[in-house]
């Protein structure tokens, strides 16, 4: 459901030494490579405020390949819950860190000078119930 997607938890392989502990805090996590998403943002401008270690952190251009790498036992990263149980293989342990899981906003853009296709639509529905009020 949309509902879901907004959902993101903090996950490593369950051979990462992170996985070990009972709980986990912000310093634990600097310790470990940070696999992150590599989006448009500049990268000196945090979108977050988890730590980065340093230098010491991987990206790649989509949460499947993230999602790879930490089964890998590469790093930590925050990833989508729903995108985990369906298709991690249950490869990967989410870690309990304060303040995880989280939610993240999602914002819709169309344009009023053309009408939405039956998708658009229900997308815009499912996100927005009140919208055409």
């Amino acid at each position: 459901t949309i509902d879901e997607s907004a959902d993101f938890g903090l996950f490593v392989s369950h051979k990462h030494p992170l996985a070990a502990l009972e709980r986990v805090d912000y310093q634990q996590l600097a310790r470990y490579r940070a696999l992150r998403l590599n989006t448009l943002v500049e990268h000196s401008i945090p979108t977050d405020d988890l730590p980065t270690s340093g230098h010491r952190h991987w990206s790649a251009p989509n949460y499947l390949l993230l999602m790879d790498m930490a089964a890998f036992g590469f790093g930590w990263s925050a990833l989508p819950r729903w995108l985990v149980s369906r298709y991690s293989g249950g490869l990967l342990k989410e870690l309990k860190v304060a303040g995880w899981p989280r939610r993240s906003a999602v914002d819709i853009i169309w344009s009023f000078e053309r009408s939405l296709g039956p998708a658009g639509a229900w997308l815009l529905d499912s996100l927005v119930p009140f919208a055409g009020e």
